[in-house]
């Protein structure tokens, strides 16, 4: 319905593990249903099963690790701006074979990125009360149990805590009912000064 309400051009589908056969069963309707509309898919689980996801989903395009400036140059492609095989962190179906770009970098300046938006979920779900905010990107560590290296390649990065207030100040002048952030970094205590800098900024400001 929100396909036949919106009307997009694309399609970009985040596929972690435990999503990935309500994900498939996406692509098979949209291939079927809107064999126009051009279906991207990005995350974890795309990131490293791409390969085999593309030579089953050969009308798919996928994008490999930290998606923001992949997905744009993508997109410009569709706009006739790119070739496809000069844009870095690809994985598509060309020929008859998989075909995969140059890796992309990973990206070390996270305040360059803006910030996400969050209307998208509070202007939507009236009863939110829950923020959920990244404020690094990485982990140093490989631990059996953890698939991330495969994105972030063990590189630690991090926003500037200036930054990230930042985006704690607009949510909480903009959500009046905001109760809760949530931190979703890979691993947020690895920078003891920096989690105690970002507390005493956090006291200091009463957020």
């Amino acid at each position: 319905s929100k396909i036949d309400e919106f009307k997009p051009e694309v399609l970009g589908i985040q596929i972690f593990t435990m999503n990935r056969v309500s994900s498939y069963r996406l692509i098979e309707y949209c291939s079927e249903n809107y064999p126009n509309l051009r279906l991207v898919i990005g995350g974890i689980h795309a990131s490293i099963m791409a390969d085999r996801i593309i030579e089953k989903y050969r009308n798919v395009i996928a994008v490999i690790g930290e998606g923001e400036v992949t997905f744009s140059e993508l997109l410009s492609f569709f706009e006739g701006g790119y070739r496809l095989e000069n844009i870095k962190g690809l994985v598509y179906w060309r020929n008859g074979r998989i075909v995969r770009t140059e890796e992309r970098e990973l990206n070390y300046d996270l305040d360059s990125l803006p910030h996400p938006k969050h209307e998208v979920f509070f202007d939507y779900e009236p009863e939110r009360t829950t923020a959920h905010i990244i404020t690094s990107r990485g982990c140093p560590f490989k631990c059996s149990f953890c698939c991330l290296h495969c994105i972030s390649k063990r590189k630690y990065r991090v926003r500037t805590i200036n930054d990230v207030i930042k985006e704690i100040e607009d949510l909480k002048t903009k959500y009046s009912r905001l109760r809760t952030i949530q931190i979703h970094d890979d691993n947020f205590t690895l920078n003891n000064n920096r989690v105690i800098d970002f507390c005493k900024k956090i006291i200091s400001l009463n957020l």
